[in-house]
């Protein structure tokens, strides 16, 4: 979280009888700036992040919280990407919440979307999904367009299930990625009906023996840190000398 406050009061000080249009001033240069530094915090995670960029950057908040107060803050599902991550099992993680216990341990089915473009997909990752289209190409089933019946309607529901030839996502993955592909249509919250091209992998706690699910580590993208450095240096050297010089010849 980056919080922005600045005491007005304090910096209208010297200024005498003008010091409230000098605090109002202060008051609205923060203002200014917080929304300046949401702006570019944004703007770097466009800029530096793939595969997690819409995420990051609808995980973004920026408020007022009390007067002359103000912060950009990153939700915190997106912390990982901010902070990095160490190489390490993924299996703890992914089977706190919501697994089921058998004879092996605990084991909870993980969904994998196929879809996006170069901008949402590692290389890899895209190429799977180029694999994809193809495939569906040639047996003449759209990849993004809604499938509808007869009468014109949106059909619901499991549409297709497919195994389509293409490579395993890593070393250690017991299936090719397209194996046991899924789609899906059906309604959103809204009544819309969405299209879904889906996998399911299961996770087990027998898999930590295995080397699966392992996570290669990632170093974090610090865009808040880069957000607040830029905030420092904008507030110091425009923001605030904006102002000082223009009451300073009142």
């Amino acid at each position: 979280m980056l919080k922005f406050n600045v005491d007005p009061k304090s910096v209208a000080e010297a200024f005498g009888e003008i010091k409230e249009q000098v605090e109002q001033a202060v008051k609205d240069g923060v203002k200014m700036l917080a929304a300046s530094t949401n702006a570019k915090a944004h703007e770097l995670a466009a800029e530096q992040l793939h595969t997690t960029s819409k995420k990051f950057r609808d995980a973004l908040s920026f408020a007022q919280i009390e007067e002359n107060v103000w912060v950009v803050t990153l939700n915190e599902k997106m912390l990982w990407r901010e902070d990095g991550k160490s190489a390490g099992s993924m299996i703890d993680d992914l089977l706190r919440n919501g697994a089921k216990m058998g004879k092996n341990g605990r084991y909870k089915s993980i969904p994998f979307e196929h879809g996006g473009g170069p901008t949402q997909n590692t290389p890899k990752a895209q190429a799977i999904v180029n694999i994809m289209k193809n495939y569906l190409k040639q047996q003449n089933i759209p990849y993004k367009k809604i499938e509808t019946g007869p009468d014109g309607s949106p059909l619901q529901g499991k549409l297709h299930k497919l195994n389509i030839p293409s490579p395993k996502p890593s070393e250690k993955a017991s299936h090719e990625a397209l194996a046991g592909l899924n789609i899906y249509q059906y309604p959103d919250s809204g009544g819309k009906v969405q299209r879904h091209l889906m996998t399911f992998r299961v996770v087990s706690d027998k898999h930590k023996a295995e080397g699966k699910w392992f996570h290669p580590g990632l170093e974090g993208a610090k865009i808040l840190d880069q957000s607040l450095t830029f905030a420092e240096q904008l507030w110091e050297t425009e923001i605030l000398p904006s102002i000082l010089d223009r009451f300073s010849h009142t």
